[in-house]
């Protein structure tokens, strides 16, 4: 499936375009769902904290350990995606995984 670069883009509150950064892309049988943006990759392991925002001091973010376990996570708490991949904010992909059949 290819991804539309130009979706990956964020902007910032005064208009001007984020480019450095990561964004998480969901794969589903027949399209992709562009996920949360992060300035760091370690930064998405705030996706697996168990209390709503806003968060306080005491949050527990789970220790991140590699990109292949963060992706794995999303594969395992996200049951109806069939994939999940890390792009930079240019378009160049980091990692990808598939859920195994």
């Amino acid at each position: 499936m290819i991804i539309d670069v130009n979706k990956l883009k964020l902007y910032d509150e005064y208009g001007e375009k984020i480019d450095n950064g990561y964004r998480v892309v969901y794969f589903f049988e027949n399209h992709y769902r562009i996920g949360s943006f992060a300035s760091d990759i370690k930064t998405f392991m705030y996706d697996f904290v168990d209390e709503p925002e806003p968060w306080n001091d005491d949050v527990e973010i789970p220790k991140f350990i590699s990109k292949d376990d963060l992706l794995n996570r999303y594969l395992t708490t996200r049951p109806k995606i069939i994939g999940v991949a890390i792009y930079k904010m240019n378009g160049t992909l980091v990692l990808k995984k598939e859920r195994k059949s």
